[in-house]
């Protein structure tokens, strides 16, 4: 039988949100009002080795470009 709930995000997809909301603040923070997250928790969008999160298109290349490194 499989569970409909995620698995939790390994250690290293949370040390890249962790990394990811030191750079920009969750927007779920007070320190979050400028953030380039769509939703938040971050790490509530993790599941296991994957990560799935929403941005806010008028983040600017910079943004996709340094998550994507």
């Amino acid at each position: 039988m499989e569970s409909d709930q995620p698995s939790p995000p390994t250690a290293r997809i949370r040390r890249y949100v962790d990394d990811l909301v030191t750079r920009w603040p969750d927007i779920t923070t007070e320190a979050g009002d400028d953030s380039p997250w769509a939703n938040g928790p971050l790490v509530g969008n993790a599941s296991g080795p994957t990560i799935y999160f929403a941005m806010i298109t008028s983040s600017g290349p910079e943004v996709v470009d340094e998550v994507a490194h």
